[in-house]
Parts: C-alpha cells; structure tokens; sequence
C-alpha cells in the first residue's frame, strides 16, 4: 500500500488556500492531506516525514482511502521542509515513500517605507507618495 500527498493546505493569515509544491507559507500549522492506494489493515498507519524525520501519524478515514495530518512547525522563518508519507505495518516496516511536497516557512513580517516628494502640504497641494518595501 501506499500512500500520496495531494495537498498542503495555508489556514492562517492574509493568504490561504492550497500551498504549491514549492512555494511559501505563513502557516505553523499547515493541513497535509492526502489519498492511500488501498484501505488500512488494522494496525497500518501513515507516518509523515520532514525528511528522514518522523513528525507524526494521519489520521486516516478508510471507507475514502484519504488522510489528513496538521504539523506544529516551529516558527522559524525561511526553513525548507520537504513531507513525505508512508504506509508502516502493525510491525512498524515502512512501505514505499510519496513523492516529497516541500514548502518554504516565511514568518518574517514585511516592511514598508513610505516618501513623499513635500515635507508639507497646504489644502491646495497635492503630492506624489511612494510605496517601497524594504
């Protein structure tokens, strides 16, 4: 058996929705979801990896062969991690890993300097303001 990631998914802050293979995200907590190639026997699991890393178990809905698992990634901003699943066996033997979906953790708050071509404006005046992030 097997197991795929189909999706990262972003639940928090001004952008949010699926995570490209990739890309970005401000979420600590992004929802992996995923499919499995056959149903589970009892004691089967799916493990999630960040790379060789263990990061927890899905929870697994058998009767739709798909799978669910939100990490707690620490918030450490521009750190790569790269998931993959596995099937393990009531024994713990791993089966074949997914293929990895990567994303990039961007915590880092973005600034903005705002200039204006007058120091002061009179109620006729108007000025040119310019927006530049830093």
């Amino acid at each position: 058996k097997t197991a795929a990631i189909t999706n990262i998914t972003d639940n928090a802050g001004l952008i949010t929705g699926s995570v490209l293979n990739g890309s970005s995200t401000d979420d600590t907590t992004p929802t992996l979801t995923g499919t499995l190639s056959a149903a589970l026997a009892v004691g089967e699991t799916v493990r999630i990896f960040n790379g060789s890393t263990v990061v927890g178990s899905a929870t697994v809905n058998n009767s739709t062969r798909t799978w669910s698992f939100t990490p707690t990634l620490p918030a450490t901003s521009g750190t790569t991690y790269s998931f993959t699943a596995q099937v393990a066996d009531a024994a713990g033997n791993l089966g074949t890993a997914s293929p990895a979906r990567t994303l990039i953790l961007d915590t880092t708050t973005p600034t903005v300097a705002i200039t204006s071509n007058l120091a002061l404006l009179n109620a006729s005046q108007t000025s040119t303001i310019t927006f530049n992030s830093i």
